[in-house]
C-alpha cells in the first residue's frame, strides 16, 4: 500500500453478550458496524489507506473484521490483519462461529499469531498489547466495564495511543416496526406548538393515547413558550406502562416550508432526558424509541442533521435510541 499515507487501526471490544448478541445482523450490531464503517471511511476520504487489525474474538472483533473486509471487497483501500492470540483460538466455539472465523482468516491480507501456545487467558492480553503496539489508532467498543477491553484501553493510554471510544450502550439503532406497538419504555415524537396533533404519528398517538394529547392542550405554556420544551404522559400500551413524550421541535405545521427547528428539537430531547435521568437515576437500561425521520417526514428537516442530534443525545445520556420505520 505504498504511495498514500497508511494508517494502522486496531480494535478492541466486548463479546456478543454485551453487544447485540451472536446475530451479526441484529439491529444493535448493525448500528455498531455503521459507526465503524463511517470512521474508516472518514480516513479514506482524507486520502489514507487503512490496515485494519482485528483480534479475531467473537463480538466486536468479528463486526470490525466484516466491515473492513466488505470495504476491501467494494474497492476501498483497506487491508485486514488477523491478530490471533493462540493456536486453538476458535476450537471450542459453536460450529457457525468457527466457520465465520475461518472465513475471515482466509480473506485476511495478513495473519499474525501473537503466540504459538494453546489457549491461556493471559494470551488475550498479549494479543491486545501486540495490536496496540502495532497501531496508530485504537477503536474501543467499550461500555466502561471491567475486563479484557478495559485492560486493552488502559494499555493503549499508557502507550499514549489515540483512542476512539464507541459506547455500545449509547447508539442510534434502526429497526423495522410500529413504534406504538413496540416494547419501548419511552416513545418520543415531534409535535408542533399549536396543540393540533392532526397528522402523521401525532394523530395516531392522539387516538391511541388521548392522555398524551391532553397534556399537550392543557399545557400552561403559550405556543411561543412551548418551542424547545416538552410534555409527557404515562400511559398503558399493550405490553406495559410507557411514557409518551411530545417534543416541541416546530412552532407551526404545514408542507410549505421547513418547520423543524433543530435547536428547539435538540433542547426538547436533552431537556426531557435530563428530567428522566433525575427521576429514575439510571436511564441506560431504558429503551427509548422515536419514529424514523422524526422532524423530517412532515417537519421538513434533514434526517442527517436530526440523526446527528439523536446520536449526540445517546452519547450524552448513555442510552440507546431506537428509530422505528414501518415496512421496508
Amino acid at each position: 500500500m505504498a504511495g498514500k499515507q497508511t494508517i494502522r487501526i486496531a480494535l478492541t471490544g466486548h463479546r456478543p453478550s454485551r453487544l447485540g448478541g451472536y446475530d451479526y445482523y441484529s439491529p444493535v450490531n448493525i448500528a455498531i458496524a455503521f459507526k465503524l464503517r463511517e470512521h474508516l471511511l472518514s480516513h479514506i476520504k482524507q486520502g489514507k489507506k487503512i490496515i485494519a487489525i482485528g483480534g479475531m474474538a467473537l463480538g466486536a472483533d468479528t463486526i470490525f473484521a466484516l466491515v473492513a473486509l466488505k470495504l476491501k471487497k467494494q474497492g476501498f483501500p483497506v487491508q485486514f490483519e488477523a491478530a490471533i492470540p493462540c493456536m486453538n483460538h476458535e476450537k471450542k466455539w459453536p460450529k457457525e462461529s468457527q466457520e465465520m472465523w475461518h472465513s475471515i482468516v482466509d480473506q485476511a491480507d495478513f495473519v499474525t499469531y501473537t503466540s504459538t501456545m494453546y489457549y491461556q487467558p493471559y494470551l488475550m492480553q498479549v494479543r491486545n498489547e501486540y495490536m496496540v503496539n502495532s497501531c496508530d489508532e485504537l477503536i474501543a467498543i467499550f461500555d466502561g466495564s471491567k475486563g479484557g477491553t478495559a485492560n486493552c484501553v488502559n494499555y493503549a493510554k499508557k502507550k499514549e495511543k489515540k483512542i476512539i471510544e464507541v459506547n455500545p450502550m449509547a447508539l442510534v439503532v434502526e429497526v423495522k416496526g410500529d413504534l406504538l406497538k413496540s416494547d419501548c419504555d419511552v416513545m418520543m415524537h415531534q409535535a408542533n406548538c399549536q396543540s393540533t396533533m392532526g397528522s402523521g404519528i401525532a394523530k395516531q398517538i392522539k387516538k391511541t393515547f388521548p392522555e398524551v394529547y391532553k397534556v399537550d392542550y392543557e399545557s400552561p405554556l403559550s405556543p411561543k413558550e412551548k418551542l424547545g420544551k416538552y410534555t409527557y404522559a404515562r400511559v398503558q400500551n399493550q405490553l406495559k406502562p410507557v411514557e409518551v413524550v411530545n417534543l416541541y421541535g416546530q412552532f407551526r405545521y404545514g408542507t410549505d416550508i421547513q418547520h423543524t427547528d433543530y435547536e428547539a428539537l435538540r433542547s426538547a430531547i436533552f431537556g426531557y432526558l435530563e428530567d428522566l435521568k433525575k427521576r429514575t437515576h439510571n436511564i441506560s437500561d431504558l429503551k427509548v424509541g422515536v419514529p424514523k425521520f422524526i422532524g423530517c417526514a412532515r417537519g421538513g428537516g434533514d434526517w442527517n442533521i436530526v440523526k446527528g442530534i439523536l446520536e449526540e443525545a445517546a452519547e450524552a445520556f448513555f442510552v440507546r435510541i431506537y428509530t422505528y420505520k414501518l415496512g421496508n
